[in-house]
C-alpha cells in the first residue's frame, strides 16, 4: 500500500498484510533483511537493516511459527539469528532440532545447495515434532 500518503494508515495497513499472510504459514525463514533508504540531503540510497522483517518476526512469534532466521545472509536475519541463538530452547522443542538449525547457521552463505538442504531439514524436523 504504497500509495497511502498519511503514514499511520499505511503501518496500520502493512501490518494487517502481515498479520494475514503469516497467519498462513507454519514456518517462517528469515534470509537477508535489508533496503534502501534514500538520503534527501544527497540523493544517495543506503543500504539499511529492514525493520518490517524484525515486525514479521514477532508476529510469527506471537502466532507460534517455526522460526528459521538464517543469521549468515546478514542484515536483520543475522540480528534475529544472535535473539535466537541465545535462546534456542525457547524456540526449538528438542535437541535434534536445535542442533539443525545450528548447522543450518554455521553453513556458509556461499555453500548455496547446502545451506538449502540444512534449511529443509529444519522444516523437516518441526513438522516430526
Amino acid at each position: 500500500p504504497y500509495d497511502i500518503k498519511d503514514k499511520a494508515k499505511r503501518d496500520e495497513k502493512w501490518q494487517k498484510y502481515r498479520e494475514e499472510m503469516i497467519a498462513q504459514a507454519g514456518n517462517a525463514i528469515f534470509i537477508f533483511g535489508n533496503k534502501y533508504i534514500e538520503n534527501k540531503l544527497t540523493d544517495d540510497k543506503e543500504l539499511v537493516d529492514a525493520d518490517g522483517v524484525r515486525k514479521e518476526f514477532k508476529i510469527a512469534e506471537e502466532q507460534s511459527l517455526n522460526l528459521f532466521p538464517v543469521g549468515q545472509t546478514g542484515y536483520a536475519a543475522k540480528e534475529l539469528w544472535q535473539t535466537v541463538s541465545e535462546n534456542q530452547a525457547l524456540y526449538y522443542q528438542n535437541n535434534e532440532l536445535q542442533n539443525a538449525v545450528q548447522i543450518m547457521n554455521d553453513v556458509p552463505i556461499d555453500r548455496t545447495s547446502e545451506l538449502v538442504d540444512a534449511i529443509v531439514k529444519c522444516i523437516d524436523l518441526s513438522q516430526n515434532i
